[in-house]
């Protein structure tokens, strides 16, 4: 019988285990595992999520924080990298700012430069969008993505998986072109337009 409670108390353990959030887990992702679901709102009011919002797409999904020291030079910095991948039809950025205050938020998005006429916060190529404001309860992007410090950075391949984890800042245009130039052969191989 004291085999047998045990046994049981093992499973109960091990059923709550497997229900903890990626950052109780300690978000170990490894190039290969499928990604976490993510949403946010953008400043215009629209709701996008990984799974409807973007999907076929490769994405750099970016967590930052309006508290994060250089973010006005990461912000620079990304302008850049948005302006080098411009052609690439299916890639896209996604920043979501992991900040609680959503009017904050609004305000610096409002004065940001325009990019190529759109408004910051409603670019095709480069949507940026927070959880601010709303019940993280549910889904908190950033935590189930084991984000503990921002800046983050992840390239997420058009199949819902890793394609890279944790990309340093530095080594950013670098890893995006190798994962487009993988990417291109992959369809190339199969005969498939690029």
């Amino acid at each position: 019988m004291k085999h047998f409670h045990l046994l049981i108390l093992c499973g109960v353990m091990l059923a709550s285990l497997s229900q903890t959030s990626a950052e109780e887990q300690g978000a170990v992702f490894k190039v290969g595992d499928p990604a976490p679901e993510f949403w946010g709102y953008h400043a215009g009011g629209e709701a996008y999520d990984y799974g409807k919002s973007f999907r076929g797409k490769t994405i750099l999904l970016i967590f930052w924080s309006l508290d994060d020291p250089d973010h006005e030079r990461l912000n620079q910095k990304l302008r850049q990298i948005r302006r080098r991948f411009l052609d690439q039809p299916d890639f896209i950025m996604v920043s979501q700012c992991v900040d609680q205050d959503y009017e904050k938020w609004i305000a610096y998005c409002k004065r940001q430069k325009r990019l190529d006429g759109n408004a910051f916060y409603s670019d095709g190529k480069w949507i940026h969008q927070t959880q601010g404001g709303f019940n993280l309860e549910e889904l908190n992007s950033a935590k189930e993505f084991g984000v503990t410090k921002t800046p983050a950075f992840f390239l997420l391949g058009p199949q819902r998986k890793f394609l890279a984890v944790n990309v340093p800042e530095k080594q950013l245009v670098e890893q995006i072109q190798a994962v487009l130039k993988q990417q291109t052969s992959q369809l190339q191989r199969r005969g498939r337009p690029m």
